[in-house]
């Protein structure tokens, strides 16, 4: 991974009501604290991912994702706990690198610019990557994250009405957001 990425980490943030996070590079160290922090997500949180982050296999095979370089995971954390996350997953060729983002806040830390701040640090990773299309997916009334995406440039691409396949949910349609670096 670049140093100009690394040298960032470990970086204290405060959030809106003078709480501070310390968002820090992803490592093997994080995954028993991660794996924590997601199964305390409400299901709605986790219903429109193409896959169970729950799931241990699939955790590991995101620590490989990062190892490989084809992903990267900046975890935030309060004293006591992990409280937050985002990551952008890499695709595309030299010419045509892509990333997806995704971010997950704890409900105890919503609405105080933690997401913000998470999606604007991944931004500022996906510029030193060099990639040209950043996409963000989420519920369509996630309305804190379409506002956290939109101030940060992201424009709406597209409604799948419907996509989202559980009939626990109020909203089940996808919105995807996306913006050009």
């Amino acid at each position: 991974m670049d140093s100009a990425i690394t040298d960032k980490y470990p970086r204290v943030h405060q959030l809106e009501d003078g709480a501070k996070v310390t968002c820090s590079l992803m490592t093997s160290d994080d995954l028993s604290n991660l794996s924590k922090f997601l199964n305390r997500l409400p299901a709605k949180d986790l219903a429109y991912l193409q896959v169970d982050i729950t799931d241990d296999v699939v955790q590991q095979m995101w620590l490989q994702s990062i190892a490989e370089g084809k992903s990267i995971c900046l975890c935030a954390y309060d004293p006591a706990s992990l409280v937050g996350y985002a990551s952008v997953q890499v695709s595309g060729d030299q010419e045509q690198r892509k990333g997806e983002i995704r971010v997950n806040i704890s409900q105890g830390y919503r609405s105080r610019g933690l997401g913000r701040i998470l999606i604007g640090e991944i931004l500022d990773i996906s510029k030193m990557l060099h990639l040209s299309l950043l996409t963000a997916r989420m519920l369509s009334d996630q309305h804190g994250a379409r506002a956290a995406f939109g101030r940060l440039g992201f424009s709406r691409q597209a409604l799948l009405e419907g996509y989202v396949d559980d009939p626990s949910l109020d909203c089940r349609d996808l919105l995807v957001m996306s913006s050009n670096l």
